[in-house]
């Protein structure tokens, strides 16, 4: 009998260990997607940042008279532009693969007098986890800015409507107004 009672206590304490165990896995699972939104938000701010730093930087670079070719080559170490100035069938097709997660995407570029308009795509993404649940959560932003090519700089931040085609490919689980994120310097 004193065989039985063992045993009984032994399946008794393991029930009770993975009741707890199970409980305590649960705890922050309610706040696990806030965590990982906080962290893209984070994330899509320091993208935008770095972003608007380099293209800073290589401002002085962008010549109308070097035309469309080049611009490619100005934007390449601030933004992937694997779809520069492509059309939708291009960006949805099996030729391009788009980076995701921190970094961003040049869209589009014009040449307008001594000016270049450009359509980027900043990104943020993140992953938290509590016991054993968890919450991959991506964030984008859509913005325009031209550039001065006399002066050499940035000029007339806006937000702008992100591209269908460039959003059904990275797959966002929300898009971020652009005036709700800081543009250092300005």
């Amino acid at each position: 009998m004193p065989v039985l009672c063992t045993r009984r206590r032994w399946w008794l304490i393991l029930g009770l260990l993975a009741s707890l165990v199970a409980s305590l896995s649960a705890c922050g699972a309610d706040r696990v997607e806030t965590v990982a939104r906080e962290q893209a938000l984070d994330r899509l701010q320091d993208n935008l940042t770095e972003t608007v730093t380099c293209l800073n930087s290589v401002a002085p670079q962008f010549d109308p008279a070097l035309g469309q070719e080049a611009l490619a080559d100005v934007l390449a170490p601030c933004a992937d532009v694997s779809i520069l100035n492509r059309d939708d069938d291009y960006i949805l097709s099996d030729r391009v693969e788009l980076p995701a997660g921190a970094e961003s995407i040049a869209v589009a570029g014009t040449f307008s007098d001594e000016r270049v308009r450009l359509q980027l795509v900043a990104q943020g993404s993140a992953l938290a986890e509590a016991g054993v649940a968890s919450a991959r959560v991506q964030l984008v932003t859509c913005w325009g800015v031209a550039v001065d090519t006399e002066a050499g700089r940035l000029e007339d931040y806006t937000g702008v409507a992100c591209k269908g085609s460039v959003l059904e490919r990275i797959n966002p689980v929300e898009e971020v107004t652009f005036s709700d994120l800081h543009i250092p310097g300005v």
